[in-house]
Parts: structure tokens; sequence; C-alpha cells
């Protein structure tokens, strides 16, 4: 992208959620295969999105487990899709009504 541009994104959490997923089974798998004693209920990766630029909003307390990309896969309801487990609070529906 050229300097001084302005984009807009929009997150597949189906994406994030099945990358994750894939990067958390392949971590255990190694430190399975190295004989590591795990907890195989683990979750390594929880974070797809740098969110060192997040700025709270102003008298809001930035909590770390509200910023994770997704919840601890061993929390995921088992008839839960791709797509709906992530820890991220819900952001507030935008108002598109307008008033003179």
């Amino acid at each position: 992208m050229p300097a001084n541009t302005v984009s807009l994104l929009l997150t597949n959490q189906r994406f994030v959620e099945a990358y994750m997923v894939g990067c958390n089974h392949e971590m255990t798998r190694e430190l399975r295969y190295h004989e590591y004693p795990i907890d195989q209920r683990g979750t390594y990766f929880r974070q797809f999105w740098d969110v060192r630029g997040y700025v709270p909003a102003p008298g809001e307390t930035l909590e770390a487990e509200a910023l994770r990309d997704i919840k601890p896969v061993h929390q995921w309801p088992a008839a839960a899709g791709l797509g709906s487990n992530s820890a991220r609070r819900p952001r507030p529906a935008a108002s598109t009504s307008c008033s003179s």
C-alpha cells in the first residue's frame, strides 16, 4: 500500500480460529514428540492480530483476556462452529439512524 493511505479490514473469524487450532495442534504434536510433559488441553497460541495499537475508550479498563482472538480451545462448546469462539467482547451495534 502506498504511504499515507487508509484501509478498512474485516476479520474472517472462521479463518482465524481454523488457523489458531492448527497452530495449537502442531505445537502439541511437537511437544509430545520431544516427550515434554504437557497438559494436552493447552492452548499455546490465542493471538492472531497484533493489539499493541489498541487504544481503550476513556474510562475503559484494559483486560488482556478481552484482546485475545480465541478462547482456550478446550473451552469451546462441542456444537459451536468455527467463527463463534472469539474471546473478544462483541462490538456495540452501529447506529444507522440519523437525527436532525
